[in-house]
């Protein structure tokens, strides 16, 4: 097995998301970066995993971004070599200290699946306003999280602790 992908099975970032099937969240996401201004669109995946809604949104001619705190070079290397029509680029990139010189200028949407969760309420509010800061006007959001009452919450050991605030 690829250095790169053993996290994933080792659990050592949490579940690749963005390996299950695509839903709501992704449908709306590809039918904007498909709308018709004429122009092509600039997006970032925050929390990538693998990337698989990038690499769609990359083949449908979307510009993206793909950022994940995980090993993943040599994966979209190969991603690169497959599809080189593909506008993908990733960086490796801690989310906890995201900053403006870690973004271009602008973006028509941010995309992130079941990863503002994992942040603590600071650090996703210092998240939320870069993501704020580095939209077009009119840029979409399209952000999906989970909870206790969700399908990752069953089993969960903790679930029944009082929250700290």
């Amino acid at each position: 097995m690829r250095d790169d992908l053993k996290y994933y099975q080792l659990g050592s970032w949490g579940y690749d998301v963005s390996s299950q099937r695509l839903d709501a969240l992704d449908f709306a996401c590809c039918r904007y970066a498909l709308s018709t201004d004429n122009r092509p669109k600039h997006g970032v995946d925050i929390g990538c995993g693998l990337g698989t809604v990038s690499i769609a949104l990359a083949i449908l001619g979307t510009q993206m971004l793909s950022i994940d705190l995980m090993p993943l070079e040599s994966h979209f290397e190969t991603l690169h070599r497959i599809a080189p029509m593909a506008k993908l680029e990733f960086r490796r990139l801690d989310v906890r200290t995201l900053n403006d010189r870690d973004l271009d200028d602008k973006y028509d949407f941010f995309y992130s699946r079941r990863f503002l969760h994992y942040l603590d309420y600071a650090k996703a509010d210092i998240l939320v306003g870069l993501i704020s800061n580095h939209l077009v006007q009119n840029g979409r959001v399209f952000i999906s999280v989970s909870g206790l009452n969700s399908e990752l919450g069953n089993g969960y050991g903790h679930g029944s602790r009082p929250i700290d605030t």
